[in-house]
């Protein structure tokens, strides 16, 4: 009688301890508009500010200075300069922002191995990486094409440049950004045929706009914006060029920034991009397993890092199959792989496998030893929480797991509040010895 008191209120007392940060998760999420917060004339000084202290850069400044440059930021390090700026104003003021260090510029960059971008005047460019070599490895781009782009649409944001003493904005993207609003400007078609965008085309600007909708949360796509995307597939079905490497890179990036298959596609869908991506060649079908690109390749090629954008999405469609089911142990070399290192897969096998009729196929205890290899708080607290709030992989899970999983003390309590708030009867838990095991 009394063990079954102590579990019942156990239980109870783990799920209040297991909600209250997705409680105070929920209340830090209510953000103020920057609006709210300073003026348009502080934020654009802030920001410029915030650029001239970035400490890895400060010889770019310099060398502004000495040879009368005015080599700028934009693109990703500029985007991640705003949001940086937006999420510190949450909390401080600008006063207490510009007293403290700011982080280098990879700290600023949205997604993992972004490039940083400087736009430079033509006749400097060279002179710049003979100079400053280590500028190579950046993004520089003319001021000839900046200045063109301006007509080609698309984000007005990319259109944006940024140093300690000019702020550039022609499209207006850095105001939009301050109001709160992510604006898609109509492409001009005209400008694709001319050098040096003749390889771009409106379904690439969709996919980068697309990209930002999931790098800058804090904004709010436009309904023209959406409207004008929309229009896209109409326009290019028939004539957007196949499998070129910046729209397979530009579906890639869009993935990395969702986190996972299923979210890309959501978006995707919203911008009635589908159809046409699957007209040519982007969105390819799943394979049968026999078939010539079998799913042994693919699993290989994500294992060693190699994969494209049609690597993930057939692997997900094949996930849904039944045919996966009974082939299962092809996925079993992706287990060997660091859950920590790889947060996207991590996010597109548990959206798969998390279903019922997964529970019981032979890699299901290979998925779970592999997401207990982790030391993640995210792994831990979201991912096998969505596994075990389904009751077929909750009466899967057993003590042994807890004991062959994580050391962490932290991640095991955790997941204990997970596990005991489960839709399951606690059949196994016999004993207050056999729950003290957990934290041993």
């Amino acid at each position: 009688m009394f063990l079954e008191v102590y579990l019942i209120m156990k239980r109870v007392l783990m799920g209040i301890f297991f909600c209250l940060p997705f409680l105070f998760a929920l209340n830090v999420q209510a953000q103020r508009p920057l609006r709210e917060i300073v003026t348009y004339e502080e934020f654009e000084s802030l920001s410029k500010d915030t650029a001239a202290r970035i400490p890895d850069i400060q010889n770019l400044w310099q060398w502004n200075e000495v040879t009368g440059g005015n080599a700028s930021i934009s693109g990703g390090l500029l985007r991640g300069i705003l949001h940086w700026l937006y999420l510190e104003l949450q909390h401080s003021t600008p006063q207490e922002i510009r007293s403290r260090p700011v982080p280098p510029s990879t700290k600023f960059l949205l997604q993992f191995k972004s490039d940083r971008d400087l736009v430079i005047e033509d006749e400097k460019i060279r002179q710049l990486t003979e100079d400053l070599p280590e500028f190579k490895k950046w993004d520089l781009q003319k001021r000839s094409v900046n200045h063109a782009s301006f007509e080609m649409g698309g984000l007005t944001l990319e259109k944006s440049t940024l140093n300690p003493k000019q702020l550039s904005d022609p499209s207006n993207g850095i105001k939009d950004y301050y109001n709160g609003n992510l604006v898609f400007a109509k492409p001009n078609a005209s400008e694709f045929k001319t050098s040096p965008f003749r390889n771009n085309s409106r379904t690439l600007l969709a996919l980068r706009y697309l990209r930002m909708i999931a790098n800058l949360p804090e904004l709010t796509p436009t309904e023209e914006s959406w409207n004008r995307i929309r229009q896209i597939a109409h326009l290019e079905m028939g004539t957007l060029k196949p499998k070129t490497f910046r729209l397979e890179r530009a579906l890639m990036n869009l993935y990395e920034a969702t986190g996972d298959v299923e979210s890309t596609m959501e978006l995707l869908s919203k911008a009635n991009l589908q159809k046409l991506l699957s007209a040519h060649g982007y969105l390819a079908q799943a394979p049968s397993v026999n078939s010539s690109r079998s799913i042994q390749d693919i699993v290989l090629r994500i294992v060693e890092g190699n994969q494209s954008w049609n690597d993930r999405y057939i692997l997900r469609q094949w996930l849904e199959t039944p045919e996966a089911i009974n082939n299962s142990e092809m996925l079993i070399p992706l287990f060997k792989t660091n859950p920590d290192e790889r947060p996207h897969l991590v996010a597109d096998l548990t959206d798969a496998l998390g279903k019922p009729q997964w529970a019981r196929a032979k890699i299901s205890s290979n998925l779970l030893s592999w997401l207990l290899k982790s030391d993640s708080e995210w792994v831990y607290g979201e991912t096998l929480r969505g596994l075990l709030i389904e009751p077929a992989w909750a009466r899967h899970f057993t003590f042994q797991n807890f004991l062959k999983g994580n050391s962490n003390p932290k991640l095991k309590a955790k997941l204990f509040g997970v596990y005991l708030n489960s839709n399951f009867e606690l059949s196994e838990m016999t004993s207050i010895k056999s729950c003290r095991k957990i934290f041993n």
